[in-house]
């Protein structure tokens, strides 16, 4: 059995309809599922009669905007529980047994707020399933990064509440069989931008039901289009191959839902809004890095390799244009140098009742090392790490803090900069490794 899903982008157009014809005329699927017709059902109904559908149901749009369509044949039997501009619930009986129980037909808001309601509705009708349940349609949402190419980058707080939905519905992702991307903005160079935002999901029971089943997607009119003489040098291939993508079947393959990422970020409240992620992600230019350079005071470093701020406020003309590089690089494509990634890092926790600190606080301490080195790959080394107390912690203190953690104590936490972390009370003594340093240099002159 086979069905359709497409988000047609409109349904008014004579080659859009054609192509829906071929493709119905090919397959011959039991049910399709129309996205975005932007037509009322008095003009779908003549294009579903000219099909062969024999039953149907029907969302208009809102305005020139949405609108849902869903045609099947008799062979199924549809009992619709609740439908709605964004999704259509249904029960399905067939003779043959060979559709699932229950069928979640999904149109994903473009805008995340109403996309989130979308995803709640979903995971409320997840409380009520007792029987295969096949959930397909464009989601608008896509599972990780590596799923979108060009544009900005999806927000993780968007891709997190995707997989939240997922897990709540205990919703295996279907392997998909055809083009890496579903979806196309039609535009070309720098501004094109593809994702992958439909797709098939299933529980448990649908796999164990159907295991040969398959979700593949249908280009074929996209490639005939395409490479024809009438297309050629057109915009029409264009908005064809951005249009044309459709879904047509099922299988079922469970995806492990990582959720070590998850875990890691709901220790950090959320502070950018999405206009300064915006700010934050827009192309880094050479007149930012020279003003952040020239904030720097002139006796700071911005990491352990010896240069203060004066070096670069004097030397921009010099070295400004390999580090407006390094930092182009490092925006733009994640590469940095290690010497410049390096710093020292001193956590100094406090608290008003010290004592209540001890094991509770070295417990999450360690929750929050272990959560971020499962997140980022990056393990913290407790043999090479240090703890250094101040003057007036106990003994006793310190060593079942040691114990607690697994980190040993150090009273010398040693220089940053090649200054001492910690200063003695006299400075003269502090700084006297420089004056001797000093003194040998200017004995080694000629």
């Amino acid at each position: 059995m086979i069905f359709i899903t497409w988000n047609c982008q409109g349904l008014g157009a004579s080659l859009a309809v054609r192509n829906l014809k071929e493709v119905c005329t090919k397959y011959r699927p039991s049910l399709v599922f129309l996205m975005e017709t932007k037509k009322h059902q008095s003009y779908l109904k003549r294009i579903k009669k000219k099909l062969g559908f024999h039953s149907e149901f029907y969302m208009d749009p809102r305005g020139r905007s949405g609108g849902l369509a869903v045609w099947w044949m008799d062979e199924l039997q549809i009992d619709l529980i609740s439908g709605s501009s964004n999704i259509i619930h249904a029960r399905i009986s067939c003779t043959s047994e060979d559709a699932p129980y229950f069928l979640t037909l999904v149109y994903g808001p473009p805008k995340e707020a109403e996309r989130s309601r979308v995803w709640d509705r979903l995971a409320s009708l997840a409380t009520s399933i007792n029987g295969s349940w096949l959930c397909a349609g464009d989601f608008n949402e896509i599972l990780n990064q590596n799923e979108k190419m060009g544009g900005n980058p999806r927000a993780a707080r968007k891709i997190l509440r995707f997989h939240k939905m997922i897990s709540d519905c205990e919703f295996l992702d279907l392997e998909f069989k055809g083009s890496r991307f579903t979806w196309a903005n039609g535009r070309i160079g720098v501004n094109n931008i593809k994702e992958r935002i439909d797709r098939v999901f299933g529980n448990g029971e649908m796999r164990e039901k159907f295991p040969k089943a398959m979700h593949e997607e249908y280009d074929g009119v996209v490639c005939r289009s395409w490479n024809s003489d009438k297309y050629q040098n057109s915009n029409v291939a264009d908005e064809v191959a951005a249009k044309l993508m459709l879904t047509e079947e099922i299988l079922i393959q469970k995806e492990a839902i990582s959720r070590e990422m998850e875990e890691a970020i709901s220790y950090v409240d959320c502070k950018i809004t999405e206009a300064d992620n915006m700010r934050l992600m827009r192309a880094v230019a050479k007149e930012e890095v020279k003003a952040a350079c020239f904030q720097m005071g002139g006796r700071k470093a911005p990491s352990p390799d010896g240069f203060i701020g004066q070096f670069y406020h004097c030397s921009w003309e010099t070295v400004g244009d390999k580090i407006f590089e390094l930092v182009k690089n490092c925006v733009e494509n994640g590469l940095l140098i290690d010497p410049v990634n390096t710093t020292d890092l001193v956590m100094i926790p406090k608290t008003d009742k010290p004592e209540v600190a001890l094991r509770k606080n070295c417990r999450r301490l360690k929750k929050i090392f272990a959560v971020y080195g499962n997140a980022s790959g990056q393990l913290v080394n407790l043999e090479k790490s240090r703890i250094y107390f101040s003057a007036n912690t106990d003994e006793k203190r310190r060593n079942r803090v040691c114990r607690w953690l697994e980190i040993k104590e150090t009273r010398d936490p040693g220089k940053y900069l090649g200054l001492p972390i910690i200063w003695s009370k006299s400075k003269a003594e502090s700084l006297a490794f420089n004056r001797e340093k000093m003194i040998k240099k200017i004995q080694g002159w000629k």
